[in-house]
């Protein structure tokens, strides 16, 4: 099969971007009703959301023609180095939800804050995004 001139990063950011939001929406569940289900849907959520990231990096690696001088190249710039930043915070917060049990009395405010950092480097990675289809 040629998959010369299929573009698949578009078609893979959309479902890890909405996973993010839907991960806020969860911890702020879990902390106004103090429920722990609510907490372990958001790690389940997390998870997803990462493999989903990791899916979108590679296809956008790919559509940058595969060369790590590709992604320097123009308004391609700013967008990988904010993705870069998106990869550095959820590795950062994979780390947390392995050392934070959903039991532990800090682990919601501490996956709230990270969710807050995660959703703006989203849209800031998103922006950065749109800037190179629609400019």
């Amino acid at each position: 099969m040629n998959f010369e001139g299929v573009f698949f990063h578009p078609l893979m950011v959309h479902f890890p971007i909405a996973l993010c939001f839907f991960e806020f929406f969860l911890l702020a569940l879990a902390a106004f009703k103090k429920d722990i289900a609510y907490l372990q849907f958001a790690r389940l959520t997390f998870y997803v959301l990462t493999a989903g990231l990791a899916a979108a990096l590679i296809s956008g690696y790919h559509d940058a023609g595969g060369h790590i001088a590709d992604l320097f190249a123009g308004g391609v710039k700013p967008h990988f180095f904010a993705a870069c930043s998106l990869t550095a915070l959820t590795a950062v917060r994979f780390v947390l939800w392995r050392q934070f049990s959903p039991s532990h009395p800090r682990c919601v405010v501490v996956h709230l804050c990270g969710s807050v950092l995660m959703m703006a480097a989203v849209s800031i990675t998103a922006y950065f995004g749109g800037e190179l289809v629609y400019s």
